[in-house]
Parts: structure tokens; C-alpha cells; sequence
């Protein structure tokens, strides 16, 4: 399987969601985008009044059934991978079994 390709995709997207936080906009969580088989959704974490703020994106891959959440912070510019899941264990493990 080629992940060079939605490695990329995540990181373009990443880096326009921190383009567009820094416009002093609010991330809305109930709003999710979705298209081609990913869904994200952005989530601003921390003291909203202060400058200790960053944004989680949450991204779905549907095809391999994947959660990817990357850590924004843009007044340091940065974007992190935080944590890479498979939809399917998280799943089972909340079952049970």
C-alpha cells in the first residue's frame, strides 16, 4: 500500500488548517468535512482567551480504516503527528474482546 500519497494529503491539509487558524477564526468541532473517503474535523484545545491554545485535526481515512490526530500550534507554526490509529482495534477494544 502506497502511503506516500496520503502522507502528503494530510500534511497539505494540516498546513491549510494552520494557515486558516491563524486568521483568528474559531474551529468548530460539530463541523466535519468529508470527501474521498477521509472526514476531518478540527478541534481548538487549551485557554481560549490566552496564547496556550492549539488546534487537534482529526483525520479518517475510510478505505483503511485509519485515525490520524496531528497537533497544531500556530503561534509556533507547527504540525505534529500526535497519534495514528486503526478504527477497527479501537473498536474491538471498547467492546471487550
Amino acid at each position: 500500500m502506497n502511503t506516500v500519497g496520503l502522507w502528503a494529503s494530510a500534511f497539505v491539509l494540516g498546513g491549510l488548517i494552520l494557515t486558516q487558524a491563524g486568521r483568528n477564526q474559531n474551529a468548530q468541532a460539530d463541523s466535519v468535512a468529508s470527501s474521498n473517503g477521509f472526514s476531518m474535523s478540527t478541534i481548538t484545545c487549551g485557554n481560549q482567551s490566552g496564547s496556550d491554545t492549539y488546534d487537534l485535526l482529526w483525520l479518517v481515512d475510510d478505505r483503511s480504516e485509519t485515525l490520524m490526530i496531528f497537533y497544531g500550534d500556530v503561534y509556533n507554526k507547527v504540525l505534529d503527528v500526535r497519534t495514528i490509529k486503526n478504527l477497527s482495534d479501537i473498536f474491538k477494544q471498547a467492546r471487550g474482546n
